[in-house]
C-alpha cells in the first residue's frame, strides 16, 4: 500500500495504518474509527484496502464488516487476496471471503498459492466498465477502434498496452487440475499448517509465537531467558540456508522473530515437515551449546 501511494503521487503520508485485533484481522469497528479521525482532521479518504491472507500470519481481515463501512461512507473497497485469495477455491474455507461480493475490486496470485510459473497475477472489478471508463485514453484511435469485435480488446481497460499472455498460464493449470483438483491441494495445505502447528506446539523445544490462521505457521526455537531469542532463531535460519538444508524464511512480530513456515507446495510431505522442525532443533541445540 506504501509503495502504491508513491506510484499514484499521493505519497505515504496519505495511508492510514488501521489497529489489529488479536488474531491479526482488521476489524469493521477499527475502520470506522480511523476513518472518523481522518475526516477530523480535515482529509478525505476515498478507499479501503482489507487484506485475504496477509503477509505474515496469514490472517483474513474481516472482510463483510469493512464492506459495510465501505458501503457507509461511500469508499471505494479492495480486498487484497494476493497471498490468500486462491484458498477461495476451496468450498470448506469460503467462509473466510464472507462479504467479498460486495467488494468493489480483489486481487490474487496465482503464481503463489496456484503454483503458476511468475508472474501471473489477476485483479477482478464489481463493475465490468470501470477499468475501461477511468483507463482509456480516448485518443489512441491509431490502435483502439470500435467495432463488432471490440468488446474482445482489453488493451483500453489495462494500465498496459502490450503484455504476455500470462492468463494462459492459469487457463491450462486450472484446467488440468480442474476447481476439485485445486481445492484438494489447498485442503492438503490446510492439513499440513495443522500438522506443523501440532508438532511445534507437542515439541519442548519449539513454541508458537502467533495462533495458526490459514498457512503461515509463525514459530521459533525456545531460549534460555539469559539468550537473544531473536538473534539466535535468525542465526539458525542463516545457518540452515547456508548448509543448504532448509530454505525458510522469518518475520518479526510483536512476540519477536518469527521463523515463517508457509505452506503452499501441495507436493510437501509431513515427513518433509518432521525433517524441518528437526533440523531447527538440532541447529538451536548446536548454538546453544556454543555459548
Amino acid at each position: 500500500m506504501l509503495k502504491g501511494a508513491n506510484t499514484i503521487g499521493i505519497g505515504q503520508g496519505g495511508v492510514v495504518k488501521v489497529s489489529l485485533d488479536d488474531q491479526g484481522r482488521m476489524r469493521g469497528a477499527a475502520v470506522e474509527a480511523a476513518i472518523e479521525e481522518t475526516l477530523k482532521k480535515g482529509y478525505m479518504p476515498f478507499m479501503i484496502c482489507s487484506t485475504a491472507g496477509t503477509t505474515e500470519t496469514g490472517s483474513f481481515d474481516a472482510i463483510e464488516e469493512v464492506s459495510e463501512v465501505a458501503e457507509k461512507y461511500e469508499l471505494w473497497h479492495h480486498v487484497d487476496g494476493s497471498w490468500g485469495g486462491s484458498i477461495i477455491l476451496s468450498d470448506k474455507r469460503r467462509e473466510l471471503f464472507r462479504g467479498l461480493e460486495r467488494a468493489d475490486s480483489f486481487s490474487w496470485n496465482p503464481h503463489k498459492l496456484m503454483n503458476i510459473p511468475l508472474i501471473c497475477s489477476v485483479l477482478l472489478v464489481k463493475n465490468p466498465n470501470v477499468m475501461r471508463e477511468e483507463i482509456q485514453s480516448h485518443d489512441a484511435d491509431y490502435i483502439y477502434h470500435e467495432n463488432e469485435t471490440s468488446h474482445y480488446d482489453l488493451g483500453p481497460g489495462s494500465l498496459q498496452c502490450g503484455r504476455r499472455v500470462d492468463s494462459l498460464k492459469l487457463w491450462l493449470a486450472w484446467k488440468y487440475f480442474g476447481d476439485d483438483g485445486y481445492a484438494g491441494r489447498i485442503e492438503k495445505l490446510f492439513d499440513l499448517a495443522n500438522y506443523a502447528t501440532n508438532a511445534i506446539t507437542e515439541s519442548d523445544d519449539l513454541e508458537l509465537l502467533f495462533p495458526t490462521q490459514t498457512l503461515n505457521v509463525n514459530f521459533r526455537f525456545k531460549t534460555p531467558d539469559d539468550v537473544d531469542a531473536d538473534r539466535l532463531n535468525e542465526t539458525i535460519r542463516y545457518n540452515l540456508l547456508k548448509k543448504g538444508e532448509v530454505m525458510v524464511n522469518y518475520c518479526r512480530l510483536k512476540q519477536g522473530l518469527a521463523i515463517r513456515l508457509v505452506l503452499l507446495n501441495p507436493d510437501v510431505e509431513t515427513e518433509d515437515i518432521d525433517d524441518i522442525l528437526e533440523l531447527i532443533q538440532k541447529e538451536g541445540k548446536v548454538l546453544l551449546s556454543e555459548k
